[in-house]
């Protein structure tokens, strides 16, 4: 048996695009695909094997398809449809297991356990340090705000700054990377905060 990768996503790619709630502003098609091509960028800079790239793809492929039914607690949904799906494409027992264990690592706060794990985690949230950290937040807020969670100004700003300050990255490949980027953008939002609080 093998992993059919590319037939997966043609098929899967569509049914997400159909599919996906469109009040998912930073969890969509695009973020997913996003973080599959974060995961090959990182995956062969750590020197992964070619059937670990194939488990990675999928699961960063299907990391955030647990949104297809709920918003909270969207993983273990995704593991579910993962388990249901991924044996028709040629993945055994085994090689599922590894991709939802993947998935599950990428709830927040992020609990990586093993290499592929860490590579998923830090492909998920590679937009901090990443050139359009404002622009892709700002879908964060909008999508968070829409589902009952409303931000103040400042209240966001804080909120942002303490989830750069609390996350790491776990690869060698993003602490290289994006750690610097990081660290302007967290000087960034202390200076806007900054002139919020002198305003006040």
């Amino acid at each position: 048996k093998i992993m059919n990768f590319e037939k997966l996503k043609k098929d899967f790619e569509d049914e997400l695009r159909a599919k996906l709630p469109a009040d998912l502003f930073y969890h969509n098609v695009e973020h997913s695909l996003n973080v599959l091509a974060a995961v090959e960028r990182i995956a062969r800079s750590e020197n992964i094997s070619d059937k670990d790239l194939i488990m990675l793809k999928t699961a960063a492929l299907l990391h955030d398809c647990g949104f297809l039914k709920q918003y909270n607690k969207n993983e273990s949904e995704g593991c579910s449809i993962s388990k249901k799906i991924l044996p028709k494409y040629g993945y055994t027992n085994e090689q599922i297991q590894i991709i939802c264990n993947m998935i599950m690592a990428t709830a927040i706060p992020q609990n990586p356990h093993n290499k592929l794990e860490e590579i998923l985690c830090d492909a998920d949230l590679d937009y901090i340090g990443g050139d359009n950290f404002f622009e892709i937040a700002e879908n964060l807020r909008k999508e968070l705000e829409y589902h009952g969670n409303v931000y103040s100004d400042k209240d966001w700003l804080n909120f942002e700054l303490n989830f750069l300050k609390q996350h790491r990255f776990f690869t060698k490949t993003q602490q290289k990377e994006r750690n610097n980027k990081k660290q302007i953008i967290i000087d960034k939002l202390q200076n806007l905060l900054k002139d919020i609080n002198e305003v006040e």
